[in-house]
């Protein structure tokens, strides 16, 4: 036989091999890789072992955060051993705590562990919602990350995955919920008030909302917002899911807290919210006076300079966009002055085009100075 002919068996027996070991090493990730998901699985009880501190030490020593991970197990793995244990049990947030400051620990653990339910969340499945319940139940003296939990049962519910919900017991979630509509921080009470009202809840999440419209906090914004349906679509291949906001109501009974908001003493932004969406819903009798009002006390006070007050300049814009949806025009004169009083900002191009449609007088006249101050 030929060289040539002789070497042509032994090609292919090199190739034979190296396919059967490309295969065994496929095999033995398949495994490690079900391992893995399957401790995340169960309940992360016990003391931290050797393994779980290295997985967290040897990201957080070469300073990769939940935010960078390329592969989701490195997530899974990760998130598995931060609920499992704490920033007074984790070796790497102890090294942290002697380096600078024990706050600096705990703020560092709690972000990386909100970085990780982000990154573990993302897909919507029986892993993630796992790990959600488990830090929902233990980290109570985390508010940040809690609150991050409860909105991603959110997420899950609005998703095609209430069956995961089903699978792990919704009454275990609600269970679990309702334990923190009571919680000292308010972040935390409205994440899960939004999480209950979208498993159906109403009864239950309804009062607390109320509650925060009225006692006026920062999260009275994110209070209206939850009475409504959003929508979760994809994953796309590049930007994931979509999540989108619907105008549909998640309880009827929503919609006297939204009333409720036009008027009760809660923050501007709020309300302006509120106005729009009763806008966008067709209740232009309930929104228009709302946003008349909100606007001439924003020519009155002036404080809308989005850089001191951001909060006003939301609202601002909010309400801008509420009485141009509308066509209204007994907002043309208020709109008008909002441009000459220097007070339009970013909305000076939309309140333009609008006074250009309804009233070509104005429109000139708020032209004119816009075109000479900018």
């Amino acid at each position: 036989m030929s060289e040539a002919g002789a070497g042509k068996p032994r090609g292919r027996k090199v190739l034979k091999v190296a396919a059967m070991c490309l295969l065994a090493l496929a095999a033995l990730y398949g495994a490690w890789y079900g391992y893995i998901y399957n401790q995340a699985l169960q309940p992360q009880t016990g003391p931290l072992n050797l393994i779980d501190q290295r997985v967290i030490n040897f990201h957080g020593s070469n300073g990769v955060t939940p935010h960078n991970f390329s592969l989701r197990i490195t997530a899974v793995r990760y998130l598995r051993v931060m609920v499992k244990g704490d920033h007074n049990s984790i070796r790497f947030y102890r090294q942290v705590a002697r380096e600078t400051n024990p706050a600096y620990a705990y703020n560092s653990y709690q972000d990386d562990l909100i970085g990780a339910i982000n990154a573990v969340c993302e897909d919507f499945d029986r892993v993630g919602y796992s790990l959600l319940l488990q830090v929902i139940e233990k980290k109570q003296g985390y508010p940040k990350a809690l609150a991050c939990a409860c909105e991603n049962v959110s997420w899950y519910a609005f998703s095609n995955s209430k069956d995961i919900v089903a699978e792990f017991g919704e009454e275990k979630t609600i269970a679990a919920l309702t334990k923190n509509v009571c919680h000292k921080d308010a972040k935390v009470r409205l994440s899960a008030a939004a999480a209950l009202l979208s498993l159906n809840k109403g009864d239950v999440a309804l009062p607390v909302l109320e509650k925060i419209v009225l006692d006026g906090s920062p999260q009275s914004v994110g209070a209206v917002y939850a009475l409504f349906k959003y929508r979760v679509t994809g994953p796309d291949p590049e930007a994931g899911y979509c999540r989108t906001s619907t105008d549909e109501l998640l309880d009827k009974r929503g919609m006297e807290i939204l009333k409720m908001t036009l008027t009760c003493p809660t923050t501007n932004e709020a309300k302006a919210v509120a106005a729009l969406e009763l806008s966008s819903m067709g209740h232009a009798e309930l929104a228009e006076p709302a946003a008349l009002a909100l606007l001439k006390v924003f020519l009155i006070r002036g404080d809308l300079d989005c850089g001191a007050n951001k909060t006003n300049g939301r609202a601002l814009d909010y309400v801008t966009r509420t009485l141009i949806r509308m066509k209204s025009k007994a907002a043309v004169p208020y709109l008008k002055q909002l441009v000459l009083n220097g007070k339009a900002s970013y909305n000076a191009s939309s309140i333009l085009e609008y006074l250009k449609s309804v009233d070509q007088q104005a429109y000139l006249e708020a032209k004119e100075y816009d075109d000479t101050h900018h």
